[in-house]
Formats: C-alpha cells, structure tokens, sequence
C-alpha cells in the first residue's frame, strides 16, 4: 500500500507541476499578471507622471524630454513590439509600459488617469479614431484631466473640439505653421523652435525656405496645408496628385508622378519640392 501509495503521488505531482508550467506558459495568464503588477506599481507611484497611449516615434521623443525634466511616464501601447523598443531605453526613470488597448476605460484607470498626481494624457496613436476615442474616454473618466490628442483629420479635430476639454494638434497645419513663420519671420521661429526643443538642445540653425516656385507632389491634407501657407505669402505652386478628381484650376496637375508629368508640373526650374504622398 506505501508503495503505491508513492506512485501514486509521484502521478499526482507530475501532473500538478505540469500544468503549473503550462499555465505559467500561457499567454493569457501571463498578460494578466502583467497587468496586475502594472497596475499594483501605478497605484504605489507616489511622483506626479503622465500617461502617453501609443509608443511610436513622437512618443519616444516626447518620453525622452520628459524623462530628462524629471517626470515619471507611464506608457500603452497594443503593439507589443514598439513596447518592448520603449522598455530597451535607457531612462533616468524607466516608464512603467502596459501593451494593451488604451482605448479600454479600465485601461485607462489603470493606468492612474484617476490620480490625483497625474499631470496629463496625450493620445499619440497612428489612427485619429483610436486617438479620438482614448480622449473622449480619459475625458469622461476624468473631466479635470489635461488631456492631448494628434489628429490629422478635419473630422476628428472638429469633433474633438466640439467635444470640449481636449488639446487638439494636428501636424500638417502646425508644420505648415512652422512655414509660414519661417517665411515671415524665421527668428521668430528659431527661438520658438529652441524653447520648445528638448532639454540642452541648442538653438537651431535658420531654415532660409527658398520663396521660388514650389512643386507639391502629392495634394492631400500635408500638401493642402501646405499650399495655403503659400497662397498667403503670394508664393507660385503647382500640384500633381492621382488623386484629383478634377481640376478645379490650372495649378492642380492629375497624373502618377512620372517624369514627363513632373517636369509639367515645373519640376526643374522649381525652388522647393514637397514629397506629400501617402
């Protein structure tokens, strides 16, 4: 009876310790204790922080120069490839990261919008619709939040702002802003672009943007925005884009962006070339 007593309990161990590997194995088991220490870790974060949904370019530049002014980051993204980037950083305050959907409330609450030691959100995802919906949500949540979202539609920046309480910045109109000052008063705009750079970064060099005929290859939102910065500044342009339904006047060119069609749009005697397509 001992006897079998221990094969017995030898099956019976193998089995549990199998099935504890299994489970430690599991991916669904794994991303819930993931997120159970994330969440345990925000909630003992005593420093103020910001939440930043999305891990892509703008987000590791903007991590970084919050990092280097001393504030805490907590960073969602779904992609689990650009949060594995973000955690290989070297930070002087690693990020607390979570890859999950930040367009999820419980996401959000989560991720600490309901602190009172959260200074802000900002919705830096590459859709406009899951950045639409990351505001509207940390939004309700949290109606005294400060909260950023990047649009780069006119649809979802209206409804944004008629939502009320969301910093929109949509980066064709601001780059073209970016122009038109340059063309103005290109002082002006090093020292703004010095004082909103990243910590001991030092003061830009000029841009000079030649006020020559331009050439926009491609006339979507970048190249719309851009063209009324020049028609402002009295600049010559031309458009070329297989996009055009029609011509509405002589400066938009349909075509595919062959040679014979560039060089119609003027593109060897002009001063600045655009590339704005998709």
């Amino acid at each position: 009876w001992v006897t079998i007593s221990i094969y017995l309990s030898v099956v019976g161990w193998a089995y549990a310790v199998g099935s504890v590997f299994a489970l430690i194995n599991d991916k669904t088991f794994r991303a819930t204790v993931s997120r159970s220490v994330f969440s345990w870790r925000v909630r003992g974060m005593p420093d103020p922080f910001f939440v930043i949904c999305g891990a892509g370019q703008s987000c590791t530049a903007l991590a970084k120069a919050l990092d280097r002014i001393g504030n805490r980051l907590v960073i969602i993204d779904s992609d689990d490839q650009r949060t594995t980037r973000i955690e290989m950083i070297d930070f002087t305050s690693p990020p607390l990261v979570l890859n999950e959907d930040a367009r999820l409330p419980d996401v959000l609450v989560d991720a600490g919008i309901l602190k009172p030691n959260c200074l802000g959100l900002m919705a830096l995802a590459g859709d406009d619709g899951v950045n639409q919906a990351i505001a509207i949500g940390a939004r309700t949540l949290n109606p005294d939040l400060r909260i950023v979202a990047r649009v780069k539609t006119a649809v979802a920046q209206v409804n944004l702002e008629a939502f009320g309480g969301v910093h929109v910045i949509n980066p064709f109109e601001t780059f073209a802003t970016n122009v038109a000052l340059d063309l103005a008063a290109p002082e002006v705009l090093r020292l703004e672009e010095w004082l909103t750079d990243a910590p001991d970064q030092e003061c830009p060099e000029r841009v000079n943007i030649p006020t020559g005929p331009w050439v926009l290859v491609g006339f979507g939102r970048f190249g719309g925005a851009i063209s009324k910065v020049l028609d402002s500044a009295q600049i010559r342009w031309k458009a070329i884009d297989s996009t055009i339904v029609e011509e509405q006047d002589d400066r938009l060119l349909v075509g595919d962006n062959s040679e014979a069609q560039l060089r119609e749009a003027g593109i060897e005697r002009a001063a600045v070339i655009v590339a704005g397509t998709d």
